[in-house]
């Protein structure tokens, strides 16, 4: 079974910079793979709140 790749929203601070995968979010913004990691640490978020946030989303599950 093939697992989907995790998908992230960018922030920087409020405003949104771009969503999809870490090589996605990449290649739209110019940033490496390795700072997009640093900005979905927890640390991260408590020093710079103001700062580059990245987020992981969560899959949609549709109860019927």
């Amino acid at each position: 079974m093939l697992t989907k790749p995790k998908e992230y929203a960018l922030y920087k601070g409020e405003p949104f910079v771009s969503v999809g995968t870490l090589r996605q979010i990449s290649k739209d913004t110019g940033l490496k793979i390795s700072s997009l990691q640093s900005y979905g640490t927890p640390s991260h978020r408590r020093s710079h709140k103001n700062g580059m946030q990245l987020i992981e989303l969560e899959d949609e599950v549709h109860v019927e």
